[in-house]
């Protein structure tokens, strides 16, 4: 069960809205929901009168909830109300709702600051996070956190052509807050946040892996009530087009490579097996660094290897029994952990991890959970098909299935648990008032005979009602238990509540009962006993009482007859109550002593208040000779006459023989020291002491010490040998000094040539001969002897002559995202704008750049030039490198001459090859034309074919030298083309296809010379193309898939065919007959063509022959069983 407390941001107001133990209910309903990407919350429902009477109670964001699992005295949740909701219903109910979200929004509160971390730890750069949270917040403790257990370590870094040294750093943004930061992490270095309140702090551990298997199994017919599995395949790809990296069209268009001239012209591959389960579902995955359409077929096959394991994902959701409670099951729900799920209706039996729960708090036993999703490959797919099309999302719930597999036992063994559940509850809450009951009877104030007999009745009662349940729960068989049984259980269980309900008003009776008998008793001893007592005692010591029972005497008499009514109290209160309720009786006298006060007596100038005791002790037993009269505080008088007051400190009196403080205490102090502040109540008694804040100065003129290193006369210390942190002096004499701090305005050397002027701020160095050097916040400035600048260091500039070392390397430094600038130093330090300065040349031997690194010259102009030493006066010149990488290379209008030369050596070639694939990776060359004797493919390349590539719509045309419309002949062994067309350029109509002599014109399939295809031509209307033997290829070599066609053809010739007849649009004085592809006309799928324009005739036939041979077989037994009854008939 859980407890759950309501309090403020300050801690001092705490409220119980739920405590099973202690009866108190005031909420209506209540959840907590749990998840392992996201902010924990909590919904709870309070009753509209603890609303009403907390108003100011309850205030966004500073209203907090604690809630406490009782069963393992753990906190599960802390957090903080969002907007309080409340609403009046039509029938006159109001309901309110809370929504609280948990401690971790606590770090969305605060703002990061901005730090660049380098090849840190992840525990480290958590630390410095949660760090900054806790200071950002130092006065909301309650806010703060504490890094816990972190088992994610460092990321790791391949030493290869991978390596990316950004894997080392860690950034914090400063217009991030905490919570986004952390996500950073989490993106950063993985794992998994998991956020633990405790009384103090909120812990942050940070897990590489999460959760344990546990051994609690949820099952149909045990502990599952209802689950939902829900399929998705919005993702999956059924026909691939691979695309590679991009090219630029002659009018400027972005295209990308595919795979078509190595794919039988298709950019397309398509998975059969998934095409099967989903249909054709088309996808694009683009490989930027393929750039042949060899390489970039291979990556998609790869890749299709691996996304065919994981092409769809699957999820489940379901309402649990937490048997934990009841002792059933070993292990409670809880999030990370991992269960065995079994429902064989939806195929589920494995393990998996709870990532969302959500916890009934005041049913803790009825949790909602939701597991991970995972990812299925095309195995389980297809046993997934099994059970259900998956061609949509799946959405299965259980309840119905459960009642058809398992029927109704299983649901009256759930109803039997929940029982179970709810007299455990029901026990727990009768243990409680047992306990309280128990106490009340044994009370001798309760003197009620009727009342009392009552309560034990009511008690007797509940406790046989819930021993036969008791007894019928562990007698119920969950083989044999029924729906009668069940109803004679709940009868029980009903007459049990209200058992429980009479015993909790008999008890709350039997409670005022007892306690108006008390109030009697008390108001019988406190009025006369005292009276009593009180005058016992003035007679003995000649007093007198008046009306108020106040003792009126001399002030040393009546302390003396403090004391014997404290002795004579004892005694009679030993008489007159029992020794439990001494105590109560005793405090009553105290507060009337302490009431009576002292008599106030006024003389003619003189005032005397009389003592006041504010605690004694008593009753102790055997008092000896020397033991202690313990007074805590007793006030000292106060005289007050026409001149004169005359304060007495307050006296402390520890026993008989210790000391008392004379009045003379405070002015002592205040003779020999200042800094002291004291505090006086109205009588002018000093109440409390404390320091000033400038701390206590003692007067050394008054102080002599003569002993010890240290010695004080006349107001003079000398000091032989000390450790001094701090030494405030106008004139000391120091024969050695070893100090960590100096403060001094001027120290001067010895031989008075140099000294140290300190003052404002800054160090002034001064040298006798006139040269100084100034040091302060601003930087160092070192001036000659005759005044002018020697060399200066201040943020904005460094001046000196050369900067160097001669053993090791110089480095200058700038900031992050800065840069070193040589410029013209009058313009320094300038606004930092890139024109505000002018720049000077660099002189050096070398330009060399960072190891591993690449190295560059940024440039604000047009060009980068390479010039003679006269730089814009002098001419360019040459570029030596081993590889150059540009975007254009132009030519040099300022040389004379128009061609570009690009020279190879005698007996090379001009390559034109990818930047990334090496020396034999080549690249497209394009230009307005190309003059060479001949064109010769690229051995070097994969592959055999040649291309040439028109733009689209334009024609590859072979023309005389020099002209357009010249057309030369073209001789090849083969050419493929989808059409041939005649040239309207030439002269003449017809089109010739010439074989050689004795040849044919055969049309066969793309690489063969033996399998012809169909012809169809076109004179005006499509005419018939005879033939003179039609026949389907059907060896099984040629074939794959093969499995025997378990359909009932028949059935779909029936109902899913309908035959019309019709005339073709062009062809009006045919009629024909067939099927109609179209909206509205029965036709199989399975009929079409792949293009769905056409049917296959092939399907058809293979359709009809299948019926006519479940016909035949029909017909076969029909005359079967015409024959048996035939021989039946005949004898």
């Amino acid at each position: 069960m859980y407890k759950i407390i309501l309090t403020n941001a300050t801690n001092d107001n705490q409220k119980v809205v739920w405590d099973v133990k202690k009866d108190i209910k005031l909420l209506r309903s209540a959840s907590m929901q749990k998840q392992e990407d996201g902010i924990d919350s909590v919904s709870i429902s309070p009753v509209h009168n603890f609303v009403e009477n907390s108003a100011t109670f309850i205030q966004p964001y500073n209203t907090l909830i604690e809630i406490i699992n009782e069963k393992t005295n753990v906190i599960e949740f802390k957090g903080r109300v969002l907007s309080p909701e409340s609403e009046m219903t039509d029938s006159g109910l109001f309901t309110h709702e809370l929504i609280f979200e948990g401690a971790e929004a606590y770090l969305k509160d605060s703002i990061q600051s901005y730090s660049f971390e380098f090849d840190k730890l992840p525990v480290e750069n958590l630390k410095k996070v949660i760090a900054h949270h806790n200071n950002e917040l130092k006065n909301e403790a309650y806010k703060h956190f504490k890094v816990g257990n972190v088992t994610v370590e460092k990321n790791i870094i391949p030493s290869d052509e991978n390596y990316n040294e950004e894997l080392k750093y860690f950034k914090r943004s400063d217009d991030k807050d905490t919570y986004e930061t952390l996500m950073d992490l989490k993106e950063k270095y993985g794992g998994t946040f998991i956020f633990e309140p405790t009384n103090d702090v909120t812990l942050v551990h940070w897990l590489k892996e999460t959760g344990n298997l546990t051994n609690t199994v949820i099952k149909i017919g045990k502990n599952l009530k209802s689950i939902q599995k829900k399929f998705d395949a919005s993702e999956v790809i059924t026909r691939l087009k691979p695309l590679g990296a991009s090219s630029e069209t002659a009018n400027g268009d972005e295209i990308k490579l595919t795979i078509a001239e190595v794919n039988n012209g298709s950019p397309y591959i398509d998975i059969p097996q998934l095409i099967k389960l989903f249909g054709i579902q088309t996808g694009t995955v683009t490989f930027d660094d393929k750039h042949t359409p060899e390489t970039l077929k291979k990556a998609a096959e790869d890749w299709i290897k691996e996304h065919e394991k994981k092409q769809a994902r699957i999820s489940l959701s379901l309402d649990a029994l937490d048997l934990s409670y009841l002792k059933l099951d070993p292990d409670e729900f809880k999030i990370y952990n991992k269960h065995r799920v079994i429902c064989p209706p939806l195929n589920i039996d494995e393990d998996l991890k709870i990532i969302s729960i959500k916890v009934d708090l005041l049913k803790p036993y009825d949790k909602e959970v939701s597991f991970g999703e995972r990812e299925l490959g095309y195995a389980e797919l297809e046993k997934e098909r099994s059970i259900k099309n998956t061609n949509l999302i799946i959405n299965k719930t259980v309840p119905g299935i459960i009642d058809r597999q398992t029927g109704g036992i299983n649901r009256d063994v759930m109803v039997l648990n929940d029982y179970k559940i709810t007299f455990e509850d029901l026990k727990l809450h009768q243990s409680n008032l047992l306990d309280e009951v128990n106490q009340i009877l044994n009370s001798e104030y309760l003197v009620d005979n009727e009342v009392r007999a009552d309560l034990l009745l009511k008690a007797q009662n509940v406790e046989s009602l819930s021993n036969t349940i008791k007894d019928a729960l562990e007698s119920a068989d969950e083989r044999t238990i029924n729906a009668t049984k069940l109803v004679v259980l709940q009868n029980k269980m009903n007459a049990y509540r209200l058992s429980l309900k009479s015993f909790v008003i008999a008890k709350e009776g039997a409670k005022i009962s007892l306690l108006k008998r008390l109030q009697i008793l008390q108001s019988q001893y406190t009025e006369k006993k005292f009276s009593d007592t009180l005058k016992s005692v003035a007679e003995k010591f000649g007093l007198t009482v008046n009306q108020y029972n106040e003792l009126i005497g001399e002030p040393n008499v009546v302390q003396k007859a403090i004391s014997v009514v404290t002795e004579q109290t004892d005694s009679k209160l030993a008489n007159y109550v029992k020794s439990q309720d001494y105590q109560t009786d005793k405090n009553g006298i105290v507060e009337r002593l302490n009431n009576s006060d002292s008599e106030r007596r006024q003389l003619s100038n003189q005032i005397a208040d009389r003592v006041t005791i504010t605690e004694y002790n008593n009753g102790i037993e055997a008092i000896e000779q020397n033991t202690d009269q313990k007074l805590s505080t007793m006030k000292t008088e106060t005289l007050q006459d026409g001149k004169k007051i005359s304060q007495e400190v307050s006296q402390q009196v520890f026993n008989t023989s210790s000391k008392t403080l004379n009045q003379t205490l405070s002015q002592y102090i205040n003779s020999i020291s200042t800094g002291h502040q004291f505090t006086y109540d109205e009588n002018g008694n000093i109440t409390n002491f404390t320091i000033g804040s400038s701390g206590i100065k003692l007067n050394g003129r008054v102080i002599d010490m003569n002993d010890g290193d240290v010695t004080i006369q006349n107001g003079v210390t000398t000091i032989t040998d000390a450790y001094i942190p701090k030494l405030f002096s106008k004139k000391a004499t120091v024969e050695y000094l070893d100090a960590i701090g100096i403060t001094a305005r001027t120290l001067q050397a010895k031989d008075k040539q140099a000294s140290v002027n300190i003052e404002n701020g800054s160090i002034t160095m001064n040298r006798d001969s006139g040269a100084r050097m100034d040091i302060g916040l601003d930087g160092i400035q070192s001036f000659n002897n005759g005044g002018s600048l020697r060399f200066s260091l201040t943020p904005t500039l460094v001046t000196t002559s050369a900067v160097g070392t001669s053993v090791s390397n110089v480095y200058l430094g700038a900031a992050p995202t800065g840069e070193a600038r040589i410029v013209d130093m009058n313009g320094i330090p300038g606004d930092g704008a890139i024109g505000s300065y002018a720049y000077r040349p660099i002189r050096t031997l070398a330009i060399k750049f960072p190891l591993k690194a690449n190295g560059y010259i940024g440039i604000d102009g047009n060009e980068l030039r390479i010039m003679s030493d006269g730089l814009n006066d002098g001419g360019f010149k040459n570029i030596r490198a081993d590889k150059g990488y540009f975007a254009t290379v132009d030519m040099n209008n300022e040389i004379n001459g128009t061609h570009f030369y690009i020279r190879p050596k005698p007996g090379g070639e001009l390559r034109a090859t990818y930047n990334n694939g090496g020396d034999t990776s080549y690249a497209n060359i394009r230009s307005d034309g190309i003059y060479a004797p001949w064109i010769d493919y690229n051995g070097h390349i994969a592959g055999s074919h040649f291309y040439v590539r028109p733009a689209y719509g334009g024609e590859v045309r072979l023309t005389n030298t020099g002209t357009t419309d010249q057309f030369a002949s073209l001789r090849s062994n083969g050419i493929y083309v989808p059409w041939i067309d005649f040239n309207g350029q030439i002269p003449g109509s017809h089109l010739y296809i010439r074989p050689g002599s004795g040849g044919e014109v055969r049309f066969t399939k793309t690489g063969t010379t033996d399998q012809f295809i169909n012809i169809r031509a076109n004179d005006g209307d499509f005419n018939q193309i005879s033939y003179n033997k039609w026949v389907q290829k059907s060896r099984e070599e040629w074939k794959t898939g093969i499995r025997k066609w378990e359909m009932n053809a028949s059935e779909v010739l029936i109902n899913e065919v309908d035959i019309y007849e019709f005339y073709y649009k062009n062809d009006l004085d045919y009629l024909t007959r067939g099927s109609v592809i179209g909206d509205g006309y029965k036709v199989p799928d399975f009929w079409l063509s792949k293009s769905k324009n056409g049917i296959d005739n092939t399907s058809v036939i293979w359709t009809l022959a299948k019926a006519l041979q479940e016909q035949i077989k029909r017909n076969n037994d029909l005359e079967n069983r015409l024959k048996i009854l035939e021989d039946k008939l005949n004898g």
